[in-house]
């Protein structure tokens, strides 16, 4: 589903200049997570594979595209495969949470079945009490379920969640992992970035970024 060969990464923050080059591959419908402390590149890494920013050197394959090779129209086509859900994901002041849900369908050309969809995330998530909720109105971790809701809506072929789970009471969490492991047992290649592994992490790849020294290579 996706694979990195050489893929270079910032890690150590802002301004410290430090980087690795990661291999790693993540077939569909596996359950795959990246544990690493502050620091060790784990945001860098999220926003690469959700193509949110392109690595500096190294290549990158999803659904067995080489992104080196297909051009905007196709690098447009595969994000439409991907949902992604930040460690603090941003919601609409004005927007409803079922809006909120039709939209990655709608931005993936599925409007048809749009509102289906919204509706069953909420329901597998258990958070249909929100439905009519504005954004504005959501508290902190109201707006995390939102993030992993949009992130998940129409189970795309790849989920990455970047850590938002680990800020949530442990009733949540666990629930939104028994969520995303029904997305994996449905097809969809599923990565938890995270400091810690989850409890899920025994029955899948377990990616270590653990703080190393620029240019550290880990293949």
């Amino acid at each position: 589903m996706i694979a990195l060969y050489d893929v270079r990464v910032p890690t150590g923050g802002e301004g410290r200049g430090g980087a690795r080059a990661l291999s790693w591959r993540v077939e569909r419908g596996q359950w795959a997570e990246v544990v690493g402390g502050a620091g060790s590149g784990k945001s860098a890494l999220f926003e690469v594979i959700t193509l949110m920013s392109q690595p500096s050197s190294g290549r990158l394959v999803v659904a067995g595209r080489n992104l080196e090779r297909v051009g905007r129209a196709g690098l447009s086509a595969v994000r439409r495969e991907i949902g992604g859900c930040a460690q603090w994901p941003a919601v609409l002041a004005g927007r409803t949470v079922v809006e909120h849900a039709v939209l990655p369908m709608v931005a993936r050309g599925g409007a048809a079945g749009a509102l289906a969809a919204a509706e069953a995330v909420l329901e597998g998530l258990g958070i249909a009490h929100l439905r009519d909720v504005p954004g504005a109105e959501l508290s902190a971790q109201e707006r995390m379920l939102v993030g992993v809701m949009m992130a998940t809506v129409g189970d795309p072929k790849l989920v990455v969640i970047d850590a938002v789970h680990e800020a949530m009471e442990a009733a949540w969490r666990g629930r939104v992992l028994s969520w995303l492991w029904q997305l994996k047992e449905r097809g969809s290649a599923v990565v938890v970035l995270g400091r810690r592994p989850t409890s899920r992490s025994s029955s899948g790849e377990v990616l270590r970024l653990d703080a190393v020294a620029p240019e550290a290579a880990l293949c």
